[in-house]
């Protein structure tokens, strides 16, 4: 923590009131790092109430203040770090910020964006998310979101974003995107993210995504690094009907194409010597 920073006290919990440059917000050029996990995590202060102004797609998907939340990073999770961090089971979870510190920080980040929604239907959400090596108490780094067009009450804080950045997680995972493009591009919208990056239908299951072509449904890409299948029954305990490059097409003969096999390169690449018939898919079946 920074001695410089002023220390309030708020209810009998520590609040540290974190300067911020302006500069540093709304740019996806060069992300600010945050402060990394902490032991213990800290109330962080808010921007003034009223301050912070959400702003809308087209499609009336809420976005959050670039000039309050611009995102933060972790500056643990790089590159070179993943299969120790984001990528290895269990690591969001022993970083993530107890109750009693996020709940009154949303409570006051609700009044900086002027919210005045129930909050048990929004979510106080990492602009880059945990899962995508996002710091996890960087006040540049939380919003509250507001609930999508359509959203029910039963669903809770639940949103969209959330399947775009399991998508993204698994895309970052598989070595299929380079952790600081995925970072960039869900900072700046999360709902073109995957675009952004090549995959535009990767949390839907559409023909980019690892999930069933057309079914909606989705990835089912496993996380973590390819490996090689012993043979195409195993393969096919994991993608039961093959995995294939983007864009690839089945050419088995005497048969009707096989059209919802899981679309990766990076799992393809690790399970080439099983496509016998060199078409871009291995193990295809229907």
């Amino acid at each position: 923590m920074n001695p410089s920073w002023p220390r309030l006290v708020s209810g009998g919990i520590v609040v540290v009131s974190m300067a911020v440059s302006g500069a540093a917000y709304g740019s996806t050029a060069s992300l600010p790092v945050g402060a990394g996990p902490r032991s213990p995590y800290v109330v962080q202060s808010q921007p003034a109430p009223g301050h912070c102004h959400y702003q809308h797609t087209h499609a009336a998907q809420p976005l959050p203040d670039p000039h309050c939340t611009s995102g933060a990073t972790n500056p643990r999770v790089t590159q070179a770090t993943l299969k120790q961090t984001i990528c290895k089971s269990g690591y969001t979870s022993s970083i993530r910020p107890p109750e009693s510190v996020t709940a009154v920080e949303k409570k006051a980040n609700a009044r900086s964006y002027s919210y005045r929604g129930s909050l048990s239907q929004v979510e106080y959400d990492h602009l880059v998310s945990l899962e995508l090596g996002g710091d996890p108490n960087d006040r540049r780094n939380l919003w509250v979101e507001p609930p999508s067009p359509g959203h029910r009450t039963s669903q809770g804080f639940r949103n969209p974003k959330d399947a775009i950045e399991n998508a993204a997680h698994t895309l970052i995972c598989t070595g299929q995107v380079r952790l600081i493009a995925m970072q960039r591009a869900i900072a700046k919208n999360w709902t073109t993210a995957l675009a952004v990056v090549g995959y535009p239908g990767a949390a839907s299951g559409g023909p980019s995504s690892g999930g069933s072509s057309g079914s909606g449904s989705p990835t089912g890409i496993p996380k973590g690094t390819p490996y090689n299948f012993a043979n195409c029954t195993a393969l096919r305990a994991t993608f039961p009907h093959g995995v294939g490059l983007v864009g690839a097409h089945d050419h088995t003969s005497g048969a009707a194409p096989v059209t919802n096999f899981t679309r990766s390169n990076a799992w393809y690449h690790a399970n080439q010597s099983h496509d016998g018939d060199h078409d871009g898919v291995a193990c295809e079946h229907h």
